[in-house]
């Protein structure tokens, strides 16, 4: 019998070692019985050796091979484009036709804890539940480029602005109302607005209407910059931008994270996936220098967050969480019967 509750990750070569270590990290956090966990992938995605691997090891992770061509037009349908495996995301409803709620996750993504409880969230009528784009920028204070960027969207910075690196979907509401084939057409016919493809096709789409997780479903480094893990006990940690955990630019993350990467990767058939530690590019050692510069002259922690600033950052944070506007916060508050 198909599950209910399906935990998806789309991933080509390249992503694959990543979409592992997101599932397995699910797993090993508890997933419970009724939700499946599906690799979504090109035919060309895995050697037989890691295919047989990860069936043998981890028999709960499903790996489906999926004709791009089959869900997508054209324009995106190839494996071989950035485009594909990102808009198959929005195809997901449609891939799995009896799916009741499905957790897309990206696979930069580890998990520290369960997301059971997600599938038991109301979304009140909305498609979509996901995180805002982070939240500590706008505290901060966006960029000009950023605010022209949502200003010509129509999602300015009042509106809530989601990251499509975690969201949950109604599934049955995402079919009846062809979410899929809509953001296609979006997309396509805004190309030149769509700075960052899929997502600013479904923050086009939404316009701010969407369920709010709070930011433990998609801890990003700034929230780690300002010491919030004890505000949020993030349950997805997303290593979003350019620095990744498993190369040695990833100095900006804790090694905790770091660590669990390379405890989830050593003696499988993707080791080579992490970087060592005696390979550091030119653009990696420049990154870290200036990092180090900024922590020696006690300017920032990060760029555009400096040490003084904290405590602030921290209390403003702390009163936007308090304001129960975020789905999984409103019904723990409601559980403890606050």
């Amino acid at each position: 019998m198909p599950s209910p509750y399906v935990v998806a990750l789309i991933a080509n070569g390249p992503y694959m070692p990543g979409a592992y270590v997101a599932a397995a990290s699910i797993l090993a956090a508890g997933l419970r019985e009724d939700a499946a966990i599906v690799i979504l992938h090109p035919e060309d995605a895995l050697t037989g050796e890691q295919r047989n691997w990860l069936q043998r090891s981890y028999p709960r992770i499903e790996l489906l091979e999926v004709d791009a061509s089959a869900y997508l037009p054209d324009a995106l349908s190839s494996w071989n484009t950035i485009l594909a495996p990102l808009f198959l995301r929005f195809a997901l409803a449609e891939i799995f036709t009896s799916a009741r709620k499905i957790l897309y996750v990206d696979s930069d993504i580890v998990a520290l804890r369960t997301v059971n409880d997600v599938f038991d969230f109301d979304l009140d009528g909305r498609p979509v539940a996901a995180a805002d784009d982070d939240l500590v920028a706008g505290l901060v204070g966006h960029k000009a480029s950023w605010l022209a960027y949502r200003n010509a969207l129509g999602v300015p910075p009042e509106v809530p602005y989601l990251n499509c690196g975690v969201f949950l979907t109604d599934a049955p509401l995402w079919r009846e109302r062809a979410i899929k084939r809509t953001l296609t057409e979006i997309f396509l016919n805004n190309r030149g607005l769509c700075r960052f493809s899929d997502q600013s096709a479904i923050n086009l789409y939404l316009k701010g209407q969407f369920a709010r997780l709070s930011p433990a479903w998609n801890f990003q480094q700034n929230y780690q910059a300002i010491g919030a893990e004890d505000l949020l006990r993030p349950r997805l940690v997303h290593f979003a931008g350019s620095a990744k955990p498993w190369r040695n630019d990833g100095f900006v993350f804790r090694t905790v994270y770091r660590d669990r990467y390379r405890n989830l990767l050593l003696s499988t058939p993707f080791s080579a996936f992490f970087e060592s530690y005696a390979k550091v590019s030119v653009r990696q050692s420049r990154e870290a220098w200036r990092a180090v510069n900024r922590m020696l002259h006690g300017r920032e922690i990060q760029s555009g967050i400096r040490r003084a600033e904290l405590g602030l950052l921290r209390t403003k944070l702390t009163q936007l969480l308090s304001a129960k506007d975020f789905i999984d916060l409103r019904i723990s508050a409601e559980r403890r019967g606050t």
